[in-house]
């Protein structure tokens, strides 16, 4: 298979690649009746053979297993692999403690140390000038993950952030982007919340 060729930091990324919803899930793919781990490994083993070693995953794939799974594979092949997975945001879990505890035990699944940081900053290498986030994505947490990624490169990145219900006032945005509040992320300023 062909790589495509960015020339950033001399990175190279399939022209494919894999998403991994299927591997691992019962309820709408049928994983352990009609296919099983021994399939899914063969899969990821032709992939990473034909040069498709970007795989999609996510914590809600089969309720883990689907990151498991690649977490067990990533250990038996010597190529180098690159893996995007995402955060479920459930109702119960919008605060700083659940996100962090979520994306450990993603991590713990995947059999890596870290993911979302190193990601945001190739994003930005890779020319991202935007980032979305909100005060309520776990408590403030998603902004103090994203604060860290862009500590020494504040000034290539245009960020937004929205706020909860109850600081949609002037008094309230005034508070949210106070640099010494305790959620106060990116104390460097928020160019949208800087505006008003």
């Amino acid at each position: 298979m062909e790589s495509s060729k960015l020339l950033i930091n001399q990175i190279s990324l399939p022209s494919l690649g894999i998403g991994t919803w299927s591997w691992g899930d019962r309820l709408f793919w049928g994983y352990g009746s009609d296919y099983g781990e021994t399939d899914v490994a063969r899969a990821f083993e032709a992939a990473v053979e034909s040069g498709a070693t970007f795989f999609d995953t996510a914590e809600i794939y089969g309720l883990g297993e689907s990151e498991r799974l690649l977490g067990r594979f990533l250990k038996r092949t010597s190529q180098p692999v690159q893996i995007a997975t995402k955060y479920f945001p459930l109702p119960w879990r919008f605060n700083h403690q659940a996100v962090a505890d979520t994306l450990s035990d993603s991590l713990k699944r995947l059999q890596v140390e870290q993911v979302e940081i190193d990601a945001l900053r190739l994003g930005l290498d890779l020319g991202l000038t935007v980032i979305d986030t909100a005060e309520m994505y776990g408590d403030g947490g998603a902004e103090k993950i994203v604060a860290e990624a862009i500590a020494t490169r504040r000034s290539e990145v245009y960020l937004v952030s929205k706020f909860y219900p109850h600081n949609a006032s002037y008094k309230g945005l005034i508070a949210a982007c106070d640099p010494k509040a305790t959620r106060s992320v990116i104390a460097l300023y928020l160019d949208l919340k800087r505006i008003i």
